[in-house]
């Protein structure tokens, strides 16, 4: 160990990949830059690259192919609008049974 010589370090800069959700990210790949729908893509491939294990890239591939085909559930997410004033009469008369000060 001690008869090798040591190599200094050497740092390559390959890019930047930032996504910011939605569908949309920037990338900036040997000085080439790609922003929206072809950014995320990109972010996308080259994430799918960086995996190590094949189950893990057969498994983000899967996932990417079922949301690029089904919508997001936001079943779970959205208040219709009848149970959201259900919702806010029952919240403000259990505010007002717990004596907390209730403003309208």
């Amino acid at each position: 160990m001690e008869s090798r010589t040591v190599e200094p370090f050497r740092f390559d800069f390959t890019g930047n990949i930032v996504g910011l959700g939605c569908g949309m990210a920037l990338v900036n790949l040997l000085g080439i830059k790609f922003h929206g729908r072809v950014g995320w893509w990109l972010y996308r491939m080259i994430h799918l690259q960086r995996l190590v294990s094949f189950r893990n890239k057969a498994s983000l591939a899967l996932t990417l192919a079922l949301n690029a085909i089904f919508d997001r559930d936001l079943s779970c997410e959205t208040w219709p609008e009848t149970d959201q004033n259900m919702n806010n009469a029952r919240i403000s008369s259990s505010l007002s049974d717990s004596g907390a000060p209730v403003t309208s």
